[in-house]
């Protein structure tokens, strides 16, 4: 018979699997399945408090956890000796940081221009050269998720070649006389004085 845990907040009981694994005494979530703990909250009520969240407190906490998970994850890698580095030494900082996530959240996606319309969750940050130190200033960029995932998978030139097209490809669509920010895009201008888009 399958485990079943009561939410302390709606008072439901659900499946152990409806509930998100908590951290144990040391912080870590690596628990042996046998041990393993979980919230006290179920994910809908925990999806129901962060939606109520004001934003302010939304983008600091995505802020924090995703500084967390990279630095952890390039501390494993042996790129950084010490979590707390990101910060001190590759200036990732946690208001400055908020400031990038807001204006991807406002202006769309660097990469692929469309506007972020699904949420935070959408939101991700690239790592630009994984052989390269993670200064935040030069090496990294928040963008959508989908572009994260595509570049991870692209070889840099093909990606390059990419991202080089979809300025031609808009000034394409505006000659044949379609409408770019129909299908979503971000606004842009048909006057060749103009300077390209940019959003940094």
């Amino acid at each position: 018979m399958r485990q079943t845990r009561r939410c302390t907040n709606c008072g439901g009981d659900y499946l152990l699997e409806f509930f998100r694994h908590g951290a144990s005494a040391n912080g870590t979530h690596n628990l042996k399945p046998g041990t393993q703990r979980y919230r006290d909250r179920c994910i809908g009520c925990e999806a129901i408090k962060k939606r109520g969240e004001p934003l302010d407190q939304r983008l600091r906490r995505k802020a924090v956890a995703t500084r967390r998970r990279h630095g952890i994850k390039l501390k494993e890698l042996g790129a950084i000796k010490d979590e707390n580095d990101l910060e001190e030494v590759y200036g990732w900082s946690l208001d400055r940081m908020v400031d990038d996530i807001q204006r991807v959240r406002e202006k769309g996606c660097p990469y692929c221009l469309q506007p972020i319309e699904q949420g935070l969750g959408i939101i991700t940050l690239d790592i630009l050269n994984a052989d390269q130190a993670p200064h935040y200033s030069t090496n990294v960029l928040w963008c959508c998720a989908r572009c994260n995932s595509e570049k991870q998978r692209t070889s840099p030139d093909v990606w390059g070649a990419r991202q080089s097209m979809w300025n031609l490809w808009r000034r394409n669509q505006i000659r044949l006389g379609a409408d770019p920010e129909a299908f979503g895009f971000l606004p842009f201008s048909d006057n060749k004085a103009d300077p390209p888009p940019t959003l940094w």
